[in-house]
């Protein structure tokens, strides 16, 4: 579920322009206090017996990010400092 804390327009004036042009949210877990569907309103119980409203997303649960692909230079690198550090041991 998300909530708006700020919108776009009240957030702080010394944020970048990519950043002030979109508003503050909070994305909370919790239980759904009746059925509904995403994109909307609902009421959620959080963990700590907080109730909150908000509109539901289709987020996953867990967050959903990488590292990007394999390196082959970084994996050298790697193992020139190793040697440097340690000489050679594995």
């Amino acid at each position: 579920m998300e909530s708006v804390i700020l919108p776009a327009g009240s957030r702080a004036p010394r944020l970048p322009e990519d950043t002030a042009s979109v508003p503050l949210i909070a994305l909370t877990r919790g239980w759904l206090q009746e059925d509904a569907s995403a994109g909307t309103e609902v009421q959620v119980t959080t963990m700590s017996g907080r109730t909150v409203r908000g509109t539901l997303t289709g987020r996953p649960l867990a967050p959903v990010h990488g590292y990007g692909d394999f390196i082959p230079e970084l994996q050298e690198i790697h193992c020139q400092v190793r040697d440097l550090l340690f000489g050679g041991e594995k």
